[in-house]
């Protein structure tokens, strides 16, 4: 089959264009090629220290009476927290970054003697609230002390200088 004269040229033209398009696009200027790119790490600021710390702790009379206990903190008459769960006799702490200035405490011990069954230590047996002046630049440590099954109680506070 013999195609026309016209569309053979077109068929040439067709193909230089395309070869002189690629010739054009191959002898183009690359772009410059950019610098890696470089990871910058900021890390957040630190939190400032915590400046008032709660470590309660009780002699027991035996073993039998070691069970797991806890201490809930109220400053200015708020939730703060609560000491980890641990035995009577075993330290029990919590930590935490208040205002500094006289603050309202009250540490509410709780007790676990059988299983599922947490009690809220009488009122007589609870310490009254009291306030604790948290001085600028120092960490105030309260530490009780309890014997007796709650009815003699050492109560020491103590401020050391905060870590820088």
């Amino acid at each position: 089959m013999e195609f026309p004269r016209h569309a053979c040229v077109s068929r040439r033209l067709g193909f230089f264009l395309l070869m002189a398009l690629l010739a054009v696009a191959c002898a183009a200027p690359q772009p410059a090629s950019r610098p890696p790119l470089t990871t910058t790490v900021v890390e957040p600021p630190k939190p400032p220290p915590d400046n008032l710390e709660i470590v309660d702790y009780e002699i027991v009379p035996g073993p039998e009476h070691d069970w797991p206990a806890r201490t809930r903190v109220y400053i200015d008459r708020a939730y703060a927290g609560q000491t980890e769960e641990a035995p009577r006799s075993r330290e029990k702490r919590w930590s935490g970054r208040v205002a500094e200035g006289n603050r309202l405490i009250r540490l509410e011990r709780w007790t676990f003697p059988r299983v599922w069954d947490w009690v809220k230590a009488s009122e007589d047996d609870q310490l009254p609230e009291r306030f604790v002046r948290v001085r600028p630049g120092k960490k105030t440590i309260v530490r009780l002390k309890l014997s007796d099954d709650g009815r003699e109680r050492a109560v020491s506070i103590v401020d050391q200088p905060l870590p820088n």
